[in-house]
């Protein structure tokens, strides 16, 4: 029974083509644990300034201070208004979330 098991094995790995081994083998990890697109995509990541630049076009004001906080910037925006408000910035894409 465990050696038909390992036929029908060997025969569906047999019948992948190569090019979806190619897309599997690129989806799999890597030894950090990481996705190896992931590893690609965190290859550049924007600047301070930038990301203050991202920051006022979504929320107008002076920026007080940029923080770099693992895959996001943490800016600090004083708005005329007043208020103060920190807005996340995605360190790699450049995407404002607050």
């Amino acid at each position: 029974m465990l050696l038909k098991a390992l036929v029908f094995t060997l025969i569906v790995f047999a019948s992948l083509s190569s090019n979806a081994v190619t897309t599997l083998g690129n989806k799999l990890n890597d030894s950090q644990g990481m996705w190896v697109q992931d590893k690609q995509k965190k290859a550049k990541k924007i600047t301070k300034a930038q990301a203050a630049r991202q920051a006022t076009r979504s929320y107008a004001g002076k920026v007080l201070k940029v923080d770099l906080k693992g895959d996001y910037y943490r800016v600090k925006v004083h708005q005329s208004s007043g208020r103060v408000v920190f807005v996340m910035v995605d360190a790699y894409t450049g995407k404002v979330s607050r």
